[in-house]
């Protein structure tokens, strides 16, 4: 949520790359986030996107 608050306050695209601890390893993804701008311009929400990345990673 808080990728998605930023993106809100900055009006850009943000991406990251983000990790989770499971019981089975650490997985690894890469988050995208962009504002969602309504015909009028002003900022309507947050389109996102995740890819897990976790066996590219060494």
């Amino acid at each position: 949520m808080q990728l998605k608050q930023e993106v809100l306050e900055k009006n850009r695209p943000i991406r990251r790359q983000i990790q989770f601890p499971l019981s089975n390893g650490l997985m690894t993804y890469w988050f995208f986030a962009e504002p969602l701008h309504s015909s009028s311009g002003e900022v309507a929400g947050v389109v996102t996107a995740a890819i897990e990345v976790s066996e590219f990673e060494e």
